[in-house]
């Protein structure tokens, strides 16, 4: 029993510690909800603050991009403001010959000079007035042409290339003229070489023929060698040297056969063909003339048109034409070589 009465004021005890613990906690709450409600109300004021401030960042941020826009914008005008100032610069300086940065009183004055105008002092309202007739006078200049560079790069290339070409050929026409030159010496010499070794020719068979006598050639024109006549000068035994067009006619023949084959001489021929040279010939000189034709039928072949008996005895093959009717022709061959053939 006295157990229990313990026990009982043990849990009176305890009764009265938990209420009292109870008070301290109702009290701790009661302060502790007070501090809540100033907590929360400082985080209200707070939160409004950064709501506020939010708002302000957004603004300006709205105002940033807006600038940003305008500086973007306000560079890009920049930009087109300086290409266009440097291309009127350019444009001023290729018309006037001074760049707009060097620019001065004095050579505004020295432009204005040149063309025709005087400034005492500078002032815009001269300016003006003189870049406006200088604009009237530009105008009346007429249209301008705007593919006139293109043009001028066009036509230019094409006269560099004419140009090109006019040199090559006027390299080339020294060349050939060079060329020319070496083959007309040569040639020069040559001929000279011939004609000295046809004269001598000439002489000897004109002695041969006419059984003494002597000859020359000379040339009419001797600066231009392929372009001069050649005058023959011969002189028959027993006469005075007497150009060609003084002799008979059987000299002339006699003359004519023996340069004939003075060039033979020099250059044989593998063919000719001789029309009556033996026409005014009498018949000792038609021996002669016979048997110095007989020497040059190993490297020529002739055929002679004649009526002499003694030629015709001569030739290896005789071509007769006969007309034993009106009108109608007849040809008659002879081979004396392989006897009569028709």
């Amino acid at each position: 029993m006295q157990s229990l009465t313990e026990r009982l004021k043990q849990l009176e005890s305890e009764v009265d510690r938990l209420t009292d613990r109870n008070r301290q906690l109702e009290k701790g709450k009661g302060e502790l909800g007070q501090k809540t409600k100033g907590m929360n109300a400082l985080i209200d004021q707070i939160l409004e603050r950064i709501r506020k401030s939010e708002a302000e960042v957004s603004k300006k941020n709205a105002e940033q991009s807006k600038l940003g826009d305008q500086i973007d914008k306000d560079e890009l005008t920049n930009a087109e403001l300086k290409s266009k100032m440097q291309i009127i610069s350019e444009n001023f300086k290729d018309r006037y010959g001074v760049s707009l940065e060097l620019l001065d009183s004095h050579h505004i004055t020295t432009l204005a000079e040149r063309y025709g105008r005087h400034i005492e002092q500078l002032d815009l309202k001269k300016a003006n007035e003189l870049r406006e007739r200088t604009k009237k006078e530009i105008a009346e200049l007429g249209q301008v042409n705007l593919i006139a560079i293109e043009e001028f790069e066009e036509v230019k290339k094409r006269f560099e290339y004419l140009t090109s070409q006019k040199s090559d050929l006027e390299k080339a026409k020294e060349d050939i003229h060079v060329v020319l030159a070496k083959t007309m010496d040569h040639s020069k010499e040559l001929f000279m070489w011939s004609f000295e070794k046809i004269k001598q020719n000439f002489n000897g068979i004109f002695r041969r023929l006419f059984n003494g006598g002597k000859t020359d050639l000379f040339l009419i024109n001797e600066k231009n060698i392929f372009e001069s006549g050649v005058e023959i000068i011969a002189c028959p035994p027993g006469k005075s040297l007497k150009r060609r067009s003084l002799l008979s006619g059987g000299e002339k023949g006699l003359t004519a056969i023996a340069l004939l084959f003075a060039i033979f001489m020099e250059k044989p021929s593998p063919f000719s063909l001789l029309d009556e040279v033996d026409h005014d010939l009498d018949e000792e000189n038609v021996l002669r003339f016979i048997k110095l034709l007989k020497e040059f039928t190993e490297t020529t072949q002739f055929i002679i048109i004649t009526h002499n008996r003694r030629t015709i005895e001569f030739a290896d093959v005789i071509y007769g034409i006969t007309m034993e009717e009106a009108g109608i022709s007849k040809v008659v061959s002879l081979d004396l070589v392989e006897h009569a053939i028709e």
